[in-house]
């Protein structure tokens, strides 16, 4: 699990925009979490493919530290962000799914439930069955 502690993410909140899918702005006292997964060249191609990289979102790279590991380990993060799409939204139909295994994901490597259920839940509607 990351908490991305860039000076520009610090003050960050994440959220549905008006197209449907996930996003994040700047929003004082706010912060973002994450996780990290390692990526190949053709996994970061396709990625832009899905966020329409140029023209729907940038890909920004940041560095990322993992303090509490035994090594001190420090990224290159790839970061999606789309600096016009800044209204609230409701997700696209299908992204509810996938959203729903992120959030599962993130509850299993650590991100607190009260961050999942604040910035996430409005969001994203809790699939039947699914805890």
């Amino acid at each position: 699990m990351v908490l991305l502690k860039d000076e520009k993410y610090i003050h960050r909140k994440w959220f549905i925009c008006e197209r449907g899918f996930a996003n994040i702005r700047r929003s004082p006292g706010d912060l973002v979490y994450g996780l990290a997964y390692e990526l190949s060249e053709s996994d970061e191609r396709s990625l832009d493919g899905y966020e329409g990289v140029p023209n729907n979102y940038v890909k920004e790279y940041h560095t990322i530290n993992f303090p509490d590991s035994a090594e001190r380990l420090e990224i290159k993060a790839l970061i999606y962000i789309n600096e016009e799409l800044l209204e609230e939204g409701t997700p696209k139909t299908e992204y509810i799914y996938r959203m729903n295994m992120a959030i599962k994901d993130c509850t299993g490597a650590g991100v607190p439930e009260e961050y999942i259920k604040k910035y996430l839940r409005p969001f994203i509607p809790e699939i039947s069955g699914e805890k």
